[in-house]
């Protein structure tokens, strides 16, 4: 299998590959970024056609680290439909229980997204 696996590390915003890739992965990455619409558009331009990314992410997850906040699931699926993407399974897990007082429940959410090859799909 490692034969067939490369690992590269870039900055995620501004790499342009000599390439399209089949596939993408970011982890917990999006809550730490000003503009995390700018890393899925750069996934996707990264992209080839039909292929996937796999996306993950915090919510309402208040951190100093984090400097973008994401209160809803929507919120980041808008944001891969406008950069190019579409959603092909996500999932929202949360903690079994959180405090009265807050607001927003604490959680996070997976996404295996694809790049469209149109507007349509």
């Amino acid at each position: 299998l490692d034969s067939r696996l490369e690992f590269k590390v870039y900055d995620a915003l501004t790499f342009e590959g000599t390439e399209k890739y089949n596939a993408g992965i970011s982890c917990f990455l999006m809550e730490h970024l000003e503009e995390p619409q700018r890393l899925l558009k750069n996934m996707a331009s990264n992209l080839e056609t039909r292929g996937y990314a796999f996306v993950t992410t915090a919510l309402t997850a208040d951190d100093l680290g984090h400097v973008f906040e994401f209160r809803r699931e929507s919120e980041i699926i808008c944001m891969a439909e406008e950069a190019g993407f579409r959603v092909v399974s996500m999932t929202s897990a949360s903690p079994p229980s959180h405090p009265d007082s807050r607001k927003f429940l604490p959680r996070s959410i997976g996404l295996i997204l694809q790049k469209r090859k149109n507007d349509v799909w």
